[in-house]
This record gives C-alpha cells, sequence and structure tokens, in this order.
C-alpha cells in the first residue's frame, strides 16, 4: 500500500532526510521517500494501520500533516 502525505514546516534536504529516518522505523513500514520541494512523503506499508503510527512521527518530529 502507498499513501502520500502532505507535510508543512518540510523546506529543506536535512528535514525531509529527519523525516525518512524517524518514518522508517515504524513497523509496517516498507519504504519512504521524502521531498522537500513539494511538501509531500510518501510511505510504502505493508500494514494499512502503520498510517496512524506515520502521521504521529511527523507531528512528533514538529511537523504539520495537511489534510
Amino acid at each position: 500500500m502507498e499513501k502520500t502525505i502532505e507535510v508543512g514546516g518540510m523546506r529543506c534536504k536535512s528535514c525531509a532526510n529527519h523525516l525518512k529516518e524517524a518514518i522508517s522505523g515504524i513497523e509496517g513500514v516498507s519504504s519512504v521517500e521524502a521531498d522537500h520541494v513539494k511538501g509531500v512523503v510518501r510511505v510504502y506499508m505493508t500494514d494499512p494501520l502503520a498510517i496512524v503510527d506515520v502521521k504521529k512521527a511527523i507531528e512528533d518530529e514538529g511537523y504539520k500533516v495537511v489534510e
């Protein structure tokens, strides 16, 4: 399953790498792509319920999930 999440506050490559690292450690996430230019994170999951943890991780790192 693939999910694209718009993220507020991700302004540089370092921000994107920081989020990618935080999300990659979540159980059920197989891979992550973060694009600071577009302000999105694309998450590939083996467990669709992992999306709740992904959104929480984004917010815990100080960014905003835009819905």
